[in-house]
């Protein structure tokens, strides 16, 4: 394939992305960029984003991924609380991950894709393996974030 036929199929997808989905992207890139400026108004655009996949993922029968937003949404609601609540304290340090915090982790995502394979297996997820193992990782790494 040639530059053009990349540029093509790149022009392509862009005219295939819904407004919907633009809104959801511009979104969750003003949560991260928000994020690096230590700003509030992080929350209310994940909380934007986050909803948005809800629905366009269940819609794509990604059910894992819609789930996962899901989660995401309860934990931005939680941290943007939890923000707001400790906005006169001392800002907690970085730390690092121990061995047992890892081996928990890979215990989280051994069985989350175990469980989430079954589960989406059965409610016929478009792809229940790689749903599964997306999910799964995803949990994990925000139980190391916590």
């Amino acid at each position: 394939m040639s530059i053009q036929d990349w540029i093509g199929i790149f022009a392509e997808q862009i005219k295939e992305t819904s407004i919907l989905e633009w809104v959801a992207v511009f979104a969750a890139i003003a949560e991260a960029l928000l994020a690096k400026k230590n700003n509030v108004l992080l929350y209310p655009s994940g909380i934007i984003s986050t909803i948005i996949y809800i629905y366009l993922m269940a819609d794509a029968k990604l059910y894992g991924e819609s789930f996962l937003n899901l989660y995401y949404l309860v934990m931005s609601i939680y941290g943007w609380y939890h923000w707001l609540k400790r906005k006169n304290e001392l800002p907690l340090p970085v730390a690092y991950a121990t061995s047992a915090e890892w081996g928990m982790s890979a215990g989280i995502v051994a069985a989350g894709w175990l469980l989430f394979y079954l589960v989406l297996s059965k409610a016929h997820s478009a792809a229940p393996a790689w749903d599964a193992w997306v999910s799964a990782t995803a949990w994990a790494g925000m139980w190391l974030l916590a």
